[in-house]
C-alpha cells in the first residue's frame, strides 16, 4: 500500500520534474520543479527544495512569475554548455505553449539558476513561429561539431486547415549560448509534434540515433524516423529521412519512453495513447536485439477515459505519461510501471503478475495510488537513497496541490 509522505498547496500545478541534489552544484537539497497551467492569469514556474533525509518539501520558490504554459522543464545536462554558466550554477530548460488564446506561440528558454534559489536570468533560444508550440526537447549533437544541440518537437493546430508537426534542431553557437548568440534553427522532418525519443538501438550502423515519435496532432500515429546520413543536420528538410509507421490504429499517441520492460536486454517502447471514449490504453512495443524496425504491439492495460466534467471543452483524454520504474537493477526481470491518468484523474502502479523465469507473458496487475476529482498533471519519481523506496511526485491540477507518495 502506498504511503503519503508530504502534501502542500500549489495552485494550477501541472508538470513536475524531480532533480537530485547530485545534479545541482552548491545545493544542499534536491529540487522538485513544478510548472503551472492557467488559461487566465499568471503561470509561475516553481522550484520546491526536497529534503531527502526527512522526506519533506520546503516552501515553493518562484523561478519565473509567468512562464507561459510550460509543458517541459528539466535541468540541462552537465557539460552541455561548456564555459557558459559558472561552476556553481544550474541551467534549467523549459518549452511550452498550447491551444489556449495567448499561448499558441510557444518558446524554448534556458534559465541560469544560482544558489541560493533566486529569480534566474532567462534566455530564449527559439525563434517565434506564430501558432507553433512545444512539448518536448532532447539534447543531442545534431551537426557533429562536439556541442550538444536541442532537438524539439512542435505542433501547429489552426482553427481551419491542416494540423502539422515538426522536428527541429537548434544548434548551439560556438560561444555566447546564454548571452544572446543565435541558436540556428533547422527543420529536420515533418511529423513529430508532442513526444519523442532518440533510439540508438534502432539506428542504422554508423548513423545518428533514430527518432520514435508519439504523434497526436499532425497524424495520430506512432512513427519511426531514420536519417540516412552521418548527422541529423545533413537530413535537413527531410532529405534522406525514412519514416516507418509503427502503429496507426491505437492513436492519437501522447507519450513514449524507451526502456527494457521485459528484462531481456533489448529496449522496448512504453507508449500511452490519449482518448476520450474509454479506449485509452497503455501499450508496449517490443523488438529484437538487432537494429530492425520490427516491433510487436501488446496492450498492457486499457479502458481509460476522462473524469466526467460538466461544461468541459474539447481535447480531454486519458491516460497520461507512463514511467518504467527501476533501472539497471531490473535487468532479467519485468519492470513495474507508474501511470498518470491525465484527465482520467488517477495515478496507478502496474506490477508484473509473475517473474520472467516463471512464464510472465506481459500481464500486469493495476493498483490505483491516488484519485482526483479532475485532472492529474505530469508525475515524476525518484528512488529514495536511504530506504530504496520509489517515490512519486503527483500534481493535483484540479485540486491545486502537490503530493509525494512512497510506492509499495
Amino acid at each position: 500500500m502506498a504511503t503519503l509522505l508530504a502534501s502542500f498547496p500549489l495552485k494550477d500545478a501541472a508538470v513536475t520534474t524531480y532533480v537530485p541534489s547530485s545534479a545541482l552544484p552548491q545545493h544542499s537539497s534536491s529540487l522538485l520543479l513544478v510548472t503551472t497551467f492557467a488559461p487566465f492569469g499568471k503561470e509561475p514556474l516553481y522550484a520546491v527544495p526536497w529534503h531527502a533525509q526527512n522526506a519533506t518539501p520546503s516552501f515553493p520558490v518562484t523561478l519565473d512569475a509567468d512562464s507561459g504554459w510550460t509543458n517541459y522543464v528539466d535541468v540541462v545536462p552537465d557539460g552541455a554548455l561548456p564555459g557558459e554558466p559558472s561552476a556553481t550554477s544550474t541551467v534549467i530548460a523549459t518549452a511550452g505553449g498550447f491551444l489556449v488564446p495567448g499561448h499558441s506561440t510557444g518558446s524554448i528558454v534556458l534559465s541560469v539558476l544560482q544558489p541560493p534559489l533566486s529569480t534566474p536570468n532567462h534566455t530564449k533560444i527559439s525563434t517565434d513561429k506564430r501558432g507553433w508550440f512545444y512539448h518536448k526537447i532532447v539534447w543531442h549533437d545534431c551537426s557533429g561539431d562536439g556541442r550538444l544541440d536541442v532537438f524539439a518537437a512542435r505542433a501547429y493546430v489552426p482553427n481551419l486547415g491542416a494540423k502539422k508537426g515538426e522536428l527541429i534542431c537548434l544548434e548551439q553557437p560556438p560561444a555566447g549560448a546564454l548571452s544572446g548568440a543565435k541558436w540556428r534553427e533547422t527543420l529536420l522532418t515533418a511529423g513529430p509534434d508532442v513526444d519523442f525519443v532518440l533510439s540508438a538501438h534502432t539506428a542504422p550502423p554508423g548513423g545518428p540515433p533514430a527518432v520514435v515519435a508519439a504523434q497526436y496532432f499532425s497524424s495520430p500515429q506512432l512513427t519511426h524516423y531514420v536519417c540516412g546520413r552521418q548527422t541529423w543536420i545533413e537530413c535537413a528538410g527531410g532529405e534522406g529521412v525514412v519514416s516507418t509507421v509503427l502503429d496507426d490504429e491505437m492513436g492519437p499517441f501522447f507519450a513514449v519512453q524507451e526502456a527494457d520492460l521485459d528484462g531481456d536486454g533489448a529496449p522496448d517502447l512504453l507508449v500511452a495513447n490519449s482518448r476520450a471514449d474509454r479506449t485509452g490504453a497503455l501499450l508496449a512495443y517490443s523488438t529484437t536485439t538487432s537494429a530492425a524496425v520490427n516491433y510487436s504491439r501488446r496492450v498492457l492495460a486499457s479502458g481509460y477515459a476522462p473524469v466526467p466534467k460538466p461544461f468541459a471543452g474539447p481535447g480531454r483524454g486519458a491516460p497520461g505519461r507512463p514511467f518504467a520504474l527501476g533501472g539497471a537493477a531490473s535487468v532479467g526481470r519485468p519492470r513495474r510501471i507508474l501511470l498518470s491518468g491525465d484527465d482520467g484523474g488517477f495515478v496507478s502502479l502496474l506490477t508484473p503478475t509473475a517473474a520472467k523465469t516463471a512464464g510472465w507473458e506481459w500481464t500486469y496487475e493495476e493498483a490505483f495510488v491516488v484519485n482526483s476529482s479532475g485532472t492529474i498533471g505530469e508525475v515524476s519519481w525518484t528512488t529514495d537513497e536511504r530506504s530504496g523506496d520509489e517515490i512519486a511526485f503527483i500534481p493535483f491540477y484540479s485540486e491545486g496541490r502537490v503530493e509525494a507518495w512512497a510506492l509499495p
